[in-house]
């Protein structure tokens, strides 16, 4: 729940090094600035509350256990792009509250592709 208290804000960027969201605690934030998902724990909840997927390793895996996207500092995985865009971060609007989460998957094993899932669809 957005309590007006902000983190550190950090990019998320895909495969191709462009940035598609930010991470501000436990909040997964569009370009906009909207609340979209979240992280408890490693595991990530879409703004439904679905659990989508985990954050290890500074990376986002999806259900398959390929990677959607990468923050920095994230190790292992997918090569990563060595020129990645710089976005400002937007205002974070309040959301209209945290969902209750539903239960999370059980996991494969993590690989080094990367995910035909866009970064929008993984949080639908």
């Amino acid at each position: 729940m957005c309590l007006g208290i902000r983190m550190t804000t950090n990019p998320v960027w895909d495969q191709n090094g462009k940035t598609v969201g930010w991470i501000d605690g436990d909040e997964l934030i569009t370009l906009e600035g909207h609340v979209t998902g979240w992280l408890r724990d490693d595991a990530v909840y879409s703004q439904s509350g679905n659990h989508v997927g985990w954050y290890r390793q500074g990376q986002f895996w999806d259900s398959s256990g390929r990677a959607v996207a990468f923050t920095g500092g994230s190790s292992g995985g997918p090569t990563k792009p060595t020129s990645r865009d710089s976005a400002s971060p937007p205002s974070v609007r309040s959301t209209s509250g945290v969902p209750g989460f539903s239960g999370t998957m059980g996991e494969s094993g993590f690989s080094d592709s990367w995910s035909p899932t866009a970064w929008d669809a993984y949080l639908a």
